[in-house]
């Protein structure tokens, strides 16, 4: 049926189409703003607990097995017989000198000490105990998937490696294997010298460079010049 009046402001151009679904209560008044653009998807509630500051990089594997850093440990066990058990100190420097991590007496197959540091520049063990103490000091550069000894830098012995270790504070007279550390004697200890070694050292230059390049190559040069220019390309 037509209606009895007249819309009284008719639209310039009428739509081609009737809206398909209109709203059951439509606005009386329109949109002062209207997006330029509908968005695709809806907009999901916000968190109710957002983060205080963002990550910087998305957490992975490595971030979660050691994410402050200290990838460098130590490992320091007793040994399992009865006579391997004894008294033994041990100082750590991890950058800012010698501090004591462990001390006292320690059981036969016991762990003295199993810590992870950000660096290594050595360990002192030590023990003025006529009793020694027997057992092995080991270091991991990868976060624990691997270990080496240290190197004794002052042990008497067969051996200067800390796989097996003697700490007694008079003379080591017995046959043992491995470093003595005796005399009450403080021993100081290396990590392992080809930890830090290059694959390959015949690669290492005898000078250092002149002139390096403000930024580095993402790939190396294929193919390297027998002798370098006067003056950077």
């Amino acid at each position: 049926e037509p209606t009895d009046e007249p819309t009284k402001k008719p639209t310039n151009e009428p739509t081609a189409e009737p809206t398909k679904k209109p709203a059951n209560k439509p606005t009386t008044e329109p949109t002062k703003k209207p997006t330029s653009e509908p968005t695709e998807m809806i907009t999901l509630p916000p968190s109710k607990k957002p983060t205080s500051e963002p990550t910087a990089a998305a957490t992975d594997e490595e971030n979660t097995i050691n994410p402050d850093g200290a990838s460098k440990c130590i490992l320091i066990t007793t040994g399992p017989e009865k006579v391997d058990s004894g008294r033994l100190s041990v100082l750590v420097d991890s950058g800012d000198g010698f501090i004591e991590v462990a001390k006292g007496f320690h059981d036969s197959s016991s762990v003295v000490f199993d810590e992870c540091f950000p660096s290594v520049a050595g360990v002192q063990v030590n023990n003025v105990a006529s009793n020694g103490w027997n057992g092995s000091i080991l270091y991991s550069g990868n976060n624990k998937e691997s270990y080496s000894p240290f190197s004794c830098n002052n042990c008497n012995g067969t051996a200067s490696s800390t796989e097996l270790i003697v700490v007694a504070g008079d003379e080591i007279t017995t046959n043992n294997d491995g470093a003595h550390c005796g005399n009450g004697a403080s021993c100081m200890l290396s990590p392992p010298f080809h930890l830090f070694q290059p694959k390959n050292p015949d690669s290492l230059t005898s000078e250092p460079t002149r002139a390096p390049t403000d930024e580095p190559t993402s790939e190396p040069t294929k193919k390297p010049t027998n002798e370098p220019t006067d003056e950077p390309t």
